[in-house]
């Protein structure tokens, strides 16, 4: 398994299949379990969330998603259409009637490659 850049507070490392988050510093098992229940509850949401393998109080082992990370995308010249994807779907979530069926039409699988 490799380092993953952007792990920021975690120890992110993955080998294009697996991903293992390990956790640290505080409320790390609370932030731990939050990540996990939120992915777990999103699993069938029809947003790009990749699958959780499994867990612990500190590690969190998903599937591999595939894509670009959105703040990559932002230093390369695409922060308008990342933080619009952020925005609409942000927005579909505050809203009562949010369904699976009524994630915004232009996903972040939309946007484009920057590789």
């Amino acid at each position: 398994m490799r380092v993953m850049p952007r792990g920021y507070s975690h120890d992110v490392r993955g080998d294009g299949t697996t991903v293992v988050k390990r956790y640290g510093g505080p409320l790390a098992s609370r932030r731990a379990a939050t990540e996990r229940d939120t992915l777990l509850r999103l699993a069938d949401s029809g947003l790009p969330v990749p699958r959780v393998l499994d867990s612990s109080p500190l590690v969190l082992i998903t599937a591999h998603l595939p894509g670009v990370h959105g703040q990559e995308m932002i230093e390369n010249g695409h922060a308008a259409d990342v933080l619009r994807s952020c925005g609409e779907t942000s927005d579909a979530f505050h809203r009562p009637w949010c369904t699976a069926t009524t994630v915004p039409t232009t996903p972040f699988t939309t946007l484009p490659r920057t590789r």
